[in-house]
């Protein structure tokens, strides 16, 4: 069973301050674009009807102008109408991302049981990573 899920992309600034080592959050968030998402309900095997996760399958695509040299953090976040975090997973991805440059993400967002997963909204986010 396939579900359709809302995409906002939302750019959140990790600071005031200049990343010394490359890009911001926002500026990441200017340059990278999710397409060809597919996000599937993970079933609780012991209660069927109810769901623990969702899987999320995405491409993340280099649509700036320059390289993407440094390794950032894609956050997936689901929240409800109230924007509370329902359950969230992050993936680190290497750099060397050239403009038009692709990478296939999958992520496993896991949440308490539930009847229905309708409602929910996904909100992802790029961070550079900090050492």
């Amino acid at each position: 069973m396939r579900m359709a899920i809302c995409l906002a992309v939302l750019a959140v600034m990790a600071g005031c301050g200049r990343n010394p080592k490359g890009l911001q959050a926002e500026e990441l968030s200017n340059m990278l674009s999710i397409t060809n998402l597919a996000a599937q309900p993970v079933y609780d095997q012991g209660d069927p009807p109810r769901i623990v996760a969702v899987r999320i399958d995405a491409d993340v695509v280099h649509v700036g102008d320059v390289p993407i040299d440094e390794p950032f953090v894609l956050t997936w976040r689901l929240v409800d109408d109230q924007n509370d975090t329902v359950g969230q997973a992050s993936k680190r991805l290497e750099g060397d991302m050239e403009p038009g440059a692709v990478r296939r993400v999958t992520l496993t967002v896991e949440f308490e049981a539930r009847e229905s997963v309708g409602g929910l909204r996904n909100v992802a986010t790029f961070d550079p990573v900090s050492d």
